[in-house]
């Protein structure tokens, strides 16, 4: 059908958001993960805080998180239309 052929050439939009205790994920304004500051003993458990750092986009393919790669599935590939960073005033 028309709808799904759109769906299926439609862009998903990421998002997030840095707050001093968390990071809030999100795809197409759907709220997916929040990544929390916790108090920790450990070094490197939220290095995101008072610190520059670059943004890298990235297609994980296997792993912990997502499971084994079916070979039927591939290949793949990953198109990004833009990206925008916005700083929110203090």
């Amino acid at each position: 059908s028309l709808r799904k052929a759109y769906i299926e050439l439609a862009y998903n939009l990421y998002a997030v958001e840095m707050y001093p205790d968390s990071l809030v994920f999100y795809i197409n304004d759907t709220h997916t993960f929040t990544y929390p500051r916790i108090e920790t003993d450990k070094e490197g458990q939220f290095p995101f805080a008072h610190k520059e750092f670059y943004l890298l986009l990235d297609m994980q393919l296997g792993g912990s998180w997502v499971g084994g790669v079916d070979p039927a599935d591939l290949p793949v590939q990953m198109e990004i239309d833009w990206v925008r960073f916005y700083r929110k005033d203090p």
